[in-house]
C-alpha cells in the first residue's frame, strides 16, 4: 500500500537526514532535547496535493456519475470542484474504503479473479483519499476550479463512439418507453435486424437520454421460427411498447448473447458471443431502468443499444449453470443454495454473468481441481442492477474433470411464503452464465 510522500518538519530534520542513524543513547538525548524545547522531532507526512493527486482520481473514478459536465449523470454529491469535494471528504474516503463506491459488484482485489475495467480503486488511490480527508482536505494553492472535462464544449464521460473496423458493422437498436415502479421498471423489446448468417459481437454499449436512466441491457437471440408466435402474442397482450419482463424474456428457448450494465459504459469483447442471425428472426432487448436517473416525473426514456458485429474468427458462447428446483424458505435472514457441475470439455473461461433477483445477497463460483479449490468470482453484496459480463484480464483454463461449485445466498425475511424459481419479480434464480470458448 502506498503511503504518500514524506516531508521533514523543518531545516534541522533536513540537515540531519544525511547523517548516519544515531545510536540508542544519542537518539534518546535528542528526543529529550526536543521535549525540553517543546517541539516535535517526528517526521510528518504531507497531505496529498489536491490538484496533483486527488483531482485525477475523482476525474477518472467519480465524475462520470458525480459530475456536472455534458453527459454526466449529475448524481449527488457533485464532485467536480475542489470546494465541493472538500465538503464531503470524510464521507468520500469512507465510501471508497468500504468499497461502496464506485459501485462494482465483483471482488476486485484479485483474490477471486482479475477483471477488465474493474471499478474498484486500488490501494494507492484509497490511501490518497483517506490521507487527504484525515488532513482536513486542504485545497492548497491554487485551488482547482474544476476539471477540463467540465467545459461546455467538451464531450461528456459517456460520449463514446463505436467505430467499426473494415469488415465489421454497427447495429443500433433504438427503444422508447416510460418506466414505472415494480415490474414495469424492466421491459423487453423486439429488435428486428437486417443480418443473415453468423456474426460475433465485438463491442456493446448503450446510449440513453436522460443519462443513466437505463441500468442494464440484456440481449437475447431467438433460436427458431416457432418462437415468433410467442413473441407476437406478448406484444399484442401489452398496449405499451414491448412487453413486461423481469428475469428473462418470457420466450422459452431464447439465448442470452450479451450482458451490459452502466458499471462499464462500453464493453469491448476479445472473442464475441456468436450471434446466429437467421432471416426473419429478431433479437430481444431486456432493459432495466433506473427511475431516479429518469427523473422524478414520469417521462419517456430514449435508449439505443449499440453493437459492433464482426465475422466470427473463433466462436464463444454464454453457457448457463444454475441450481434446478430452487425453493427458498420464507422468513430467513440468510439461506443458501449450492449446485455443482462436472466438466467434460476443454474450455477457456473468458468471463461470467451472475443472475439473481431482488432477494439475492451473494454469489460465489469456485473451481475444484483435485484437492485444490480456486475462487473464480465473488459478489458479496449482490445488486440486480450489477448483472453484467465480468470479463477476466486473462482467460482461465477449464479441463475435463474440473468441478464448478455455484453458491447463492438469499434474504427471505420479506416473504411469508416459500419462494420458487422463475422469471417473475416475486420469484428467484441462482444462475451464472460462463462466457466460454473451446480449447483444442
Amino acid at each position: 500500500m502506498s503511503r504518500g510522500p514524506q516531508a521533514p518538519p523543518g531545516s534541522w530534520a533536513r540537515a540531519s537526514r544525511s547523517l548516519p542513524r544515531a545510536p540508542g543513547p544519542l537518539r534518546l538525548s535528542g528526543l529529550l532535547l526536543c521535549a525540553a524545547l517543546g517541539v516535535s522531532c517526528r517526521r510528518t507526512r504531507a497531505a496529498p496535493h489536491y490538484e496533483q493527486q486527488v483531482a485525477p482520481i475523482l476525474e477518472r473514478r467519480c465524475l462520470p456519475c458525480h459530475g456536472s459536465s455534458t453527459g454526466a449523470a449529475n448524481v449527488s454529491p457533485v464532485l467536480d470542484t475542489a470546494e465541493a469535494a472538500q465538503r464531503v471528504a470524510p464521507q468520500l474516503a469512507l465510501a471508497v474504503e468500504q468499497r461502496r463506491m464506485p459501485p462494482w459488484g465483483a471482488d476486485g482485489t484479485g483474490t477471486c479473479g482479475r477483471f477488465v475495467d474493474a471499478a474498484w480503486l486500488d490501494d494507492r488511490e484509497v490511501n490518497v483519499l483517506r490521507s487527504w480527508a484525515q488532513a482536513g482536505a486542504p485545497l492548497g494553492t491554487p485551488a482547482r476550479k474544476g476539471p477540463s472535462a467540465g467545459a461546455a464544449d467538451a464531450p461528456g464521460p459517456f460520449a463514446w463512439l463505436l467505430e467499426p473496423a473494415p469488415g465489421e458493422s454497427r447495429l443500433s437498436l433504438p427503444t422508447q418507453f416510460t418506466p414505472r415502479l415494480g415490474q414495469a421498471a424492466t421491459r423487453c423489446f423486439r429488435a428486428d435486424i437486417a443480418l443473415q448468417g453468423d456474426w460475433a459481437i465485438g463491442a456493446v454499449g448503450l446510449r440513453a437520454q436522460p443519462a443513466l436512466s437505463v441500468q442494464q441491457l440484456l440481449l437475447y437471440a431467438l433460436t427458431g421460427v416457432e418462437q415468433l408466435e410467442v413473441l407476437q402474442r406478448l406484444e399484442a397482450e401489452d398496449p405499451e411498447p414491448g412487453w413486461s419482463c423481469y428475469g428473462g424474456t418470457r420466450v422459452e428457448g431464447s439465448e442470452l448473447v450479451a450482458s451490459w450494465s452502466w458499471l462499464n459504459p462500453l464493453q469491448r469483447l476479445p472473442v464475441g458471443s456468436l450471434l446466429h442471425a437467421k432471416a426473419g428472426l429478431p433479437l430481444v432487448l431486456a432493459l432495466r431502468y433506473h427511475l431516479l436517473g429518469a427523473g422524478l416525473e414520469r417521462r419517456a426514456v430514449q435508449a439505443s443499444a449499440e453493437l459492433v458485429l464482426r465475422p466470427p474468427e473463433r466462436s464463444a458462447r454464454l453457457w448457463p449453470v444454475w441450481a434446478p428446483g430452487l425453493r427458498l424458505p420464507a422468513g430467513q435472514r440468510r439461506t443458501e443454495v449450492v449446485h455443482e457441475v462436472s466438466l467434460s470439455e476443454r474450455l477457456s473461461l473468458l468471463g461470467v454473468v451472475p443472475q439473481l433477483h431482488g432477494l439475492g445477497r451473494a454469489v460465489l463460483l469456485e473451481r475444484q481441481r483435485g484437492s485444490e479449490r480456486q475462487c473464480l468470482v465473488s459478489l458479496a453484496h449482490w445488486n440486480p442492477a450489477q448483472e453484467q459480463l465480468f470479463r477476466y484480464k486473462a482467460p482461465l483454463d477449464l479441463d475435463p474433470g474440473d468441478r464448478l461449485r455455484l453458491s447463492c445466498a438469499f434474504d427471505t425475511t420479506s416473504r411469508t411464503e416459500e419462494v420458487r424459481a422463475g422469471e417473475d419479480i416475486d420469484q428467484e434464480e441462482c444462475r451464472i452464465y460462463l462466457y466460454v470458448s473451446d480449447r483444442p
